[in-house]
């Protein structure tokens, strides 16, 4: 089998372009647990209103309900498993990295009203890095977007920023060479829930991510 280490960015060459309107908005220790959490909602779409009954989402075994309807088992809260995994993980390892949120904005034709609507990502980057330098670009190769920095001529990919949406999952965000996005936000399909109230829910998350001109490279993996 052929080892990872070759597939690293840092064997091909790539070029990057920035976003025309994004910014790394804040850099936060994994160690500081409450603010983690503070900042890392902020990057969290798709969170099911308690009064909607259509989210509701089980996440139990339909054999051990008894008495209890599918209508009164809500989701599981995103930001407590996050915490319960941040709790989990020896202080000696969250120092290694930190959680970078980054803004940046979209065009969106097809929403009500149409215009320009800014999201929040999120990425879990080295914590050895000069974080000032960020920028927020899309690579060449698949058309992500994630985090780089500059150094002298070439640029360096640090984590590929990513998407949370709360009732499917984590998304990278892939544009075309004009920085178009459509993807399918799909809660999965529950074969044990056979209740009226339950809806997977979702949706598609599309527009445009308006990017620079310029063509920016060689990129290369982290320095």
């Amino acid at each position: 089998m052929q080892s990872l280490d070759t597939t690293l960015l840092s064997r091909r060459v790539e070029t990057l372009r920035k976003l025309d309107i994004s910014k790394i908005k804040a850099v936060t220790s994994l160690t500081n647990i409450p603010e983690f959490l503070s900042e890392f909602l902020l990057a969290v779409i798709g969170k099911p209103e308690e009064s909607d009954l259509s989210s509701l989402i089980l996440d139990v075994d339909m054999g051990e309900m008894g008495d209890r309807k599918a209508e009164n088992v809500a989701w599981v809260p995103l930001l407590g498993r996050a915490r319960a995994v941040l709790e989990s993980i020896p202080r000696e390892h969250l120092v290694k990295s930190r959680l970078v949120t980054a803004s940046w904005v979209q065009v969106e034709q097809t929403r009500t009203p149409a215009g320009r609507y800014m999201y929040i990502d999120w990425a879990i980057c080295p914590a050895n890095i000069q974080f000032k330098d960020l920028f927020v670009c899309r690579e060449s190769l698949n058309g992500t977007l994630i985090l780089a920095y500059q150094k002298g001529q070439a640029f360096h990919a640090i984590a590929y920023i990513t998407l949370t949406y709360e009732r499917s999952g984590t998304y990278l965000i892939e544009t075309d060479e004009n920085g178009r996005v459509e993807m399918l936000l799909q809660a999965p399909q529950r074969s044990d829930i056979l209740s009226a109230h339950y809806s997977t829910g979702g949706g598609i998350f599309q527009g445009v991510i308006p990017l620079k001109r310029e063509q920016l490279g060689p990129m290369l993996g982290p320095a």
